[in-house]
């Protein structure tokens, strides 16, 4: 564990506040704030960010699963369906991820810093695409329609079951290679694919990335790959933020919650980039 002084301390009290007030707000944070977070402000390496992030993550989700589901904003068929081929692909990821590392540490360093920089870049590419699929559907559609029954309906909803399961492969792997995809990649998809309110995107996509964090920090902490005095501190301070931003997001309007989320996700990315 990294020994901390008083300003060390204060900064990650701060920066877990903030970050957790809007994970709770928008579903976004875990890995689109924190590993930005740990890499720029507290000079983290990616691999390690990523494993610190996710123990984070785990850890201040919890609390705001927990408050959302006071709240009755969580839809537990989306989430079955978007598990079902996110669980899996997120621990292969993950697992590959962590041996790669370990086995480059007992060879040559050179490896480590050349997967580490493909690893931020994979990172501010998966923020940016994100943000695109948000955009162009807030540009399009300003409100989601009713479903009516028709007799193509039971093959129609098949169709975009096999989807989303599939599409959920893809975002697990994502996270579990980056720890970002919890709430930026999964929630176009429960927006757009199921026809959930932003509200209930927010509050679905973080019970969703809470049990992909969960497994992704068990792996990086069997790596070694994660800094816990970092991810501790970070959590104590996102208890605050966590509850005022899962009150706020039960009463902002849907498109609005949906701008607060697409201009986080693109700060978010250029800060990677640079």
């Amino acid at each position: 564990m990294m020994d901390l002084d008083t300003w060390g301390i204060f900064v990650r009290l701060v920066s877990g506040m903030v970050i957790g007030f809007f994970i709770a707000l928008t579903g976004v944070g875990g890995g689109a704030l924190a590993v930005p977070a740990m890499t720029i402000i507290l000079g983290l390496p990616s691999s390690i960010a990523v494993g610190t992030a996710s123990l984070y993550a785990f850890l201040a989700k919890a609390y705001a699963v927990f408050e959302h589901y006071r709240l009755g904003t969580l839809d537990r068929s989306a989430t079955l369906t978007f598990l079902t081929g996110a669980i899996p692909g997120n621990l292969f990821t993950a697992y590959f991820i962590n041996s790669y590392i370990r086995s480059a540490q007992a060879s040559d360093t050179s490896r480590i810093e050349a997967f580490q920089n493909n690893l931020g870049l994979v990172i501010s590419l998966s923020m940016l695409l994100s943000a695109i699929i948000l955009t162009l559907h807030l540009v399009r559609k300003t409100s989601i329609p009713e479903i009516v029954s028709t007799p193509q309906e039971s093959t129609q909803e098949t169709s975009r079951t096999l989807l989303c399961v599939l599409f959920g492969l893809v975002v697990g792997s994502l996270v579990g290679a980056t720890s970002v995809g919890g709430g930026i990649l999964v929630l176009p998809v429960l927006i757009i694919a199921f026809g959930l309110s932003a509200v209930k995107a927010v509050g679905t996509s973080i019970l969703i990335a809470f049990i992909l964090s969960l497994q992704t920090s068990v792996i990086f902490i069997w790596g070694g790959q994660f800094e816990l005095s970092t991810a501790a501190v970070m959590w104590v301070g996102s208890l605050a933020g966590v509850f005022a931003g899962s009150r706020l997001s039960a009463r902002l309007p849907e498109r609005p919650l949906q701008v607060i989320v697409i201009c986080m996700i693109v700060v978010a990315s250029i800060l990677m980039l640079v």
